[in-house]
């Protein structure tokens, strides 16, 4: 009989505003929604590229305990071929500010830092621009370091073609 009690405690703190969650969590999701707010806007509004979504999901393969996810930034390439200019979600200066993000191993670089640093539970950051996928990775020694291509499924590295 605990699930009506339960779920009153959830319908409980939605009507008075109380919250179930707790406060050392609550600041840390704070702090990582503010590390990727910072990061989202600098490459829509600094570096003026265009995200089509930003996802997060667990890490396969994680050696860490304590962090098991990865946050993924999908850039727009616009690669609907075909498709008239006036259609297309991303500008040609878009993209071509998404191209420059995903080559930059410094800028690409510090955005995994900003966001692996500040997001508990995050181990890798992936930017997703069509078939150019670059990660960075937490590793053993509090470094993050991109990712090398390999063709096993092994911590810090991806499969590229």
């Amino acid at each position: 009989m605990k699930t009506p009690i339960f779920l009153f405690a959830i319908y409980a703190s939605a009507v008075s505003g109380l919250s179930l969650v707790n406060p050392t969590n609550a600041k840390a999701e704070q702090q990582c929604d503010s590390a990727i707010g910072f990061v989202t806007a600098d490459i829509e509004t600094r570096i003026g590229g265009k995200i089509t979504s930003v996802g997060r999901s667990e890490a396969a393969n994680s050696p860490f305990q304590d962090a098991k996810e990865e946050i993924i930034i999908e850039l727009d390439a616009n690669m609907s071929r075909g498709t008239p200019l006036k259609y297309r979600r991303a500008s040609p200066a878009q993209v071509s500010a998404n191209e420059n993000i995903v080559n930059s191993k410094s800028l690409s670089l510090s955005y995994a830092d900003k966001i692996i640093r500040s997001c508990q539970g995050v181990a890798r950051l992936g930017l997703g621009l069509y078939e150019n996928r670059p990660y960075y990775s937490l590793h053993d020694n509090n470094q993050i370091i991109p990712d090398t291509c390999g063709s096993n499924q092994v911590w810090g590295q991806q499969i590229c073609e």
